[in-house]
């Protein structure tokens, strides 16, 4: 029975590989991406990839485009398949591939005297011929180019808001709040938030109220730490201030909830003042107090929560020169940490999320760069779920009917964007 995919999934190629033999007949190919999507899955027709190329060279240069796609991760053994025509968008399609299975793939990019070879990425095609544990993009976020936003969930509706958009001559900082609709797969804008606005701040749910506090703000003469705290009432859509954080205001924090009240973790308060202060909010006395100290002192972490217990990742400190690697899990009760899991990824500014028995780490800033990377975490080991295909760091993120959404963020070059991926779980 012929399935047809509605999704569009995103997936990025890297350049890995490069011929040096050349002459003056022909330019180098030098750097080569392919923005690629998985258009469609039928075992009819097969696969179908499309793909939109961006090169140092004229399109006019490129000869050839060509897929590799294999069942081993190695690539050892694979199957070619040639773009019919090469123009700015290309399109494969691949037949014979196979229910229940993973393939990998790449590209190869070249003309008569040179070429070049992307990164190896990968998709799965599930039971009923449809492909599975894969990204695909929905509406884009209306507010414009946007990193270091915050976000959450509430009542099957997504939020995402403040932040800031940046250009050589100029910097926004923003105080809207905006909802996202994942029926209609719209944006529709709300009430700004009441005060300045707002790049790392941080926000978290309780009941069915959020929070949005601290981050980092602008005018013309100084750079400042916010400490005003507010409550967003989503069926109001109103505003209210809350009492205000205590301490030195701080960007970069992360985030959680446990036990019915607020906690932020670490941060960056200014002057290369990094910090490892907890704080936790009680929303029933609207009062803050601070807790144990984290082990170290750092600035954009992940966290997730699995089975009730809380962790956080991730984040450095340049003045210490640390990139941390270790998984730090948090005991309520006691009110302490403790080492987890050591020798995890370097990651900076990531996003975390739970689902079912697992946890997730997507995006951030790496050891090699910036990286569109995805992991899994059972609560013993950690597992590469392959790429999510945009290179991005600060985006923002939120769970909604058990699909994940990774918000704006900044790409490669610390520019803004304004599109919206989504992960589904289930």
């Amino acid at each position: 029975m012929k399935q047809n995919l509605t999704k569009y999934i995103l997936l990025s190629s890297t350049v890995l590989g490069l011929s040096a033999c050349h002459d003056d007949s022909e330019p180098v190919i030098r750097q080569v991406d392919i923005n690629t999507q998985v258009v469609g899955a039928d075992e009819e027709t097969g696969v179908t990839i499309r793909g939109v190329i961006e090169s140092d060279v004229e399109l006019s240069n490129i000869d050839f485009v060509t897929l590799k796609i294999s069942e081993n991760s190695d690539m050892s053994q694979y199957t070619e398949v040639k773009a019919s025509e090469v123009n700015d968008t290309i399109y494969c399609v691949v037949p014979g591939l196979q229910r229940n299975k993973k393939y990998y793939y790449s590209y190869m990019i070249g003309n008569y005297m040179s070429y070049a070879t992307t990164k190896t990425k990968s998709f799965n095609i599930d039971k009923n011929f449809n492909l599975a544990n894969v990204w695909s993009q929905v509406a884009p976020f209306e507010g414009g180019l946007r990193s270091g936003g915050i976000s959450f969930s509430l009542k099957d509706k997504g939020y995402y808001g403040l932040g800031k958009s940046s250009s050589s001559s100029d910097e926004i900082y923003y105080n809207d709040l905006w909802r996202y609709d994942p029926i209609s797969d719209s944006w529709s804008q709300l009430s700004d938030f009441p005060s300045i606005g707002l790049d790392m701040a941080v926000s978290f749910v309780i009941g069915e109220t959020a929070y949005v506090t601290l981050g980092r703000y602008y005018d013309i003469s100084i750079n400042g730490y916010n400490t005003s705290t507010y409550a967003y009432d989503v069926t109001n859509d109103t505003w209210k201030k809350m009492q205000s954080f205590p301490a030195i205001g701080r960007t970069g924090s992360v985030s959680f909830v446990a036990n019915g009240k607020g906690y932020v973790v670490g941060g960056y308060k200014e002057k290369d003042a990094y910090t490892n202060e907890v704080w936790s909010y009680n929303p029933i006395t609207n009062s803050w107090s601070q807790m144990n100290d984290f082990p170290v002192a750092l600035t954009g972490c992940y966290t997730f929560t699995l089975k009730n217990e809380v962790y956080v990742g991730g984040g450095y400190n340049l003045k210490s020169k640390i990139k941390n690697t270790d998984l730090y899990k948090y005991n309520i009760t006691t009110d302490t940490w403790e080492i987890a899991y050591t020798g995890c990824e370097e990651l900076i500014y990531s996003s975390g999320f739970s689902a079912g028995d697992k946890c997730y780490v997507a995006g951030g800033e790496g050891e090699i760069g910036r990286e569109s990377g995805f992991l899994s975490f059972d609560g013993n080991e950690w597992a590469t779920m392959g790429s999510f295909g945009e290179i991005r760091k600060k985006s923002s993120s939120f769970v909604l009917n058990g699909s994940f959404y990774l918000v704006c963020g900044e790409n490669d070059l610390n520019s803004p964007q304004k599109s919206v991926l989504k992960y589904s779980i289930e």
